[in-house]
């Protein structure tokens, strides 16, 4: 009769640690797919081509190309950051061409 309660006992033990290390493992997989993939920032700087430098890209480059571009508006804060970052002609030109 005792060797009946422990071999109950320990069955019983040994279940419930496979069920916690399972949950646990599924827990551990849902958190991953929850996390959300860092946002990557890019700040693109370039001169204003001229028609022969726009012709002579589109030539080079004829393959089919996709860009995505996603802005926001940026607060007065933020464009001051901006302009402290980079020099100023640069900070200019963009800010020139967002006004445009």
């Amino acid at each position: 009769m005792k060797t009946n309660v422990r071999r109950q006992v320990t069955m019983l033990l040994a279940v419930g640690a496979v069920v916690l290390s399972g949950a646990a493992v599924f827990q551990a997989k849902v958190s991953e797919r929850a996390s959300a993939p860092a946002i990557q920032k890019v700040v693109i700087a370039a001169k204003r081509m001229t028609a022969t430098e726009k012709l002579v890209f589109d030539l080079q480059n004829s393959a089919m190309q996709t860009v995505v571009i996603r802005a926001k508006r940026l607060t007065a804060a933020e464009k001051q950051a901006i302009d402290q970052m980079t020099t100023p002609s640069i900070a200019t030109n963009a800010r020139a061409a967002t006004k445009a």
